[in-house]
């Protein structure tokens, strides 16, 4: 039986991306394949490699360029910053061969040349292809990608859930005191300026959403029968305690919640819930299922 991989086709693919996508390409197998058309031919660059090592293939692909009247740009694949990094690869080189560094060919890395070259650099390379960097620039000048670095974006806990409050925040605030009314039946001032200047915390850091994600994400696991443990600096935190993420209480342990959690924090907080293994599975088929293949990822620390 074919898998997935046997019925993969890169062209099929790119098909599908037209006329949003530019292709750079150095395979000649890709390029004879890839239907060239009137709307995909401005899309199509042909991938002009300025080394020697190289230079052979470079012309046969200029000769298909210009045969096809596809555009051609030019290129220069970076594998490290400086050229004197170049003695840093082949060490490295060297310890993944488990050889020694005289004994590493030139078959066993990269040319010396792929270093990140300046504008100047790269003119003087091809002054004689002038279309080839005036190309560079207009890609550059049509692709419009915002990645928006630096801001961290939890799902929207509103979108996927059906809450009356008019907004997410007060939902958590409503879910923090019920759970507290719960761990502390009396009238426990301590706990009740605790979990205000917690919240407070949450709500100016903006990470509202993630805790009523992992909120939901342990409601469905008591639904289902499912045991499982907070644990970490987690515990730390009276609102983690009171939201049913942890059983400590943190006061009568007199846990600093700054451990966990402070305003000077620029990264979020970790809250680990640990799962039987043979649950683990479904739980998280519920939260991709939940808020979508395309906003949840998997991570792991090695």
């Amino acid at each position: 039986m074919p898998s997935a991989e046997d019925n993969f086709s890169l062209i099929k693919l790119l098909q599908n991306y037209f006329p949003n996508l530019f292709i750079i390409t150095s395979s000649l197998n890709l390029l004879k394949n890839i239907p060239v058309n009137e709307i995909t031919k401005k899309n199509i660059f042909v991938e002009l490699i300025a080394v020697k090592k190289y230079e052979s293939a470079a012309r046969n692909l200029y000769e298909f360029a210009n045969s096809k009247k596809l555009s051609y740009i030019a290129s220069n694949p970076v594998y490290f910053l400086n050229k004197e990094d170049y003695i840093l690869h082949r060490v490295l080189k060297t310890i993944s061969e488990r050889g020694t560094i005289e004994n590493i060919s030139a078959e066993d890395t990269v040319d010396e040349e792929f270093y990140f070259k300046n504008p100047g650099e790269l003119m003087q390379r091809w002054k004689n292809l002038p279309e080839a960097i005036s190309n560079t620039y207009y890609i550059a000048e049509n692709c419009n990608v915002n990645l928006e670095i630096g801001q961290y974006k939890f799902p929207s806990f509103q979108r996927f859930n059906n809450f009356n409050d008019k907004d997410t925040f007060t939902t958590l605030w409503n879910l923090a005191f019920d759970g507290l009314y719960q761990r502390y039946p009396d009238d426990n001032s301590e706990a009740i300026d605790r979990l205000n200047e917690e919240l407070n915390v949450i709500f100016n850091l903006e990470l509202t959403d993630y805790f009523l994600v992992v909120w939901d994400i342990l409601r469905e696991a008591k639904k289902r029968g499912m045991l499982h443990i907070g644990r970490g600096s987690a515990a730390n935190s009276i609102v983690s305690y009171c939201l049913g993420f942890t059983d400590i209480d943190p006061i009568e342990h007199n846990l600093f919640f700054e451990r966990f959690l402070n305003r000077s924090r620029s990264s979020p907080p970790d809250i680990d819930i640990d799962f039987s293994w043979k649950e683990r599975d479904e739980i998280i088929k519920y939260v991709f299922e939940k808020y979508g293949y395309d906003r949840v990822a998997m991570i792991s620390t090695h």
